[in-house]
């Protein structure tokens, strides 16, 4: 894979997409996560890349996926798609049909270590005077191209790993809402929700994953901005920017 662009928008699923003006994307490179991939038709994009990592999305979003597939076929948008190999197994037993000249690109899927999980009891000033000793393992992001992907509670987790092997100089990640996730993703409607467990894994796996990714992107001079207006995740972790500002480049 590579890149052809200096920065990266990373699109979950939270609620707040919904209020979103997302037409500024058509232009851009974007990493669409799970159902998310909805946007590739909604927004007529001309590419993307579509990341999952989670076999249980295939199988009870095949109808969903299998629309979004169709869509790419036959509007010819150029498409590279992420999976870790138990993803591309689900694929197999559903029997959904690739578009011709998509381009797959198999990780391997490693669970958070026990450095990843001691994060977890640091608050944030305490863990940005480590940062500064120099005292924080990166390991996460050292050995993406040697091991593989960590899955640290979210599939955002995997994209930002993606997006940081590719070399992307700027990342913003929208619908990264966590804290809502109680309520019907975007893609969703009341009465047809698959239950999400982003609040269970919040403590132990999303956020020790993203203090150690704030300080990665900063001693890299990388930056990465949370677009979501609502979110779980502190924006002393990962900065907030209004997506907004976009519209008027």
């Amino acid at each position: 894979m590579d890149s052809r662009s200096k920065r990266i928008f990373i699109i979950g699923s939270g609620p707040s997409i919904a209020k979103q003006n997302l037409n500024v994307l058509k232009n851009e490179e974007v990493i669409l996560l799970n159902g998310s991939c909805i946007l590739i038709k909604q927004l007529a994009l001309k590419e993307a890349t579509l990341v999952i990592s989670d076999d249980s999305f295939i199988q009870k979003r095949s109808r969903l996926l299998n629309e979004v597939l169709k869509y790419v076929q036959e509007s010819g948008s150029k498409i590279r798609l992420c999976f870790s190999f138990r993803v591309l197994r689900a694929f197999l037993k559903e029997k959904i049909l690739l578009p011709e000249g998509a381009k797959i690109f198999l990780f391997e899927e490693l669970l958070p270590d026990v450095v990843v999980q001691s994060q977890a009891s640091l608050n944030i000033y305490d863990y940005k005077q480590r940062i500064e000793r120099n005292d924080v393992t990166m390991k996460i992001f050292s050995s993406f191209d040697k091991a593989g992907v960590f899955h640290c509670g979210s599939v955002m987790t995997v994209g930002i790993q993606i997006a940081a092997f590719l070399g992307y100089e700027e990342v913003y990640l929208l619908g990264f809402d966590i804290g809502n996730s109680n309520q019907p993703r975007f893609y969703e409607k009341e009465g047809d929700q698959v239950r999400s467990g982003l609040l269970a894994d919040y403590e132990t796996g999303i956020l020790p994953f993203m203090l150690l990714a704030s300080a990665w992107f900063m001693k890299n001079n990388r930056k990465i901005f949370n677009c979501s207006p609502s979110t779980l995740l502190p924006y002393e972790v990962v900065p907030y920017l209004d997506f907004g500002l976009f519209s008027n480049e």
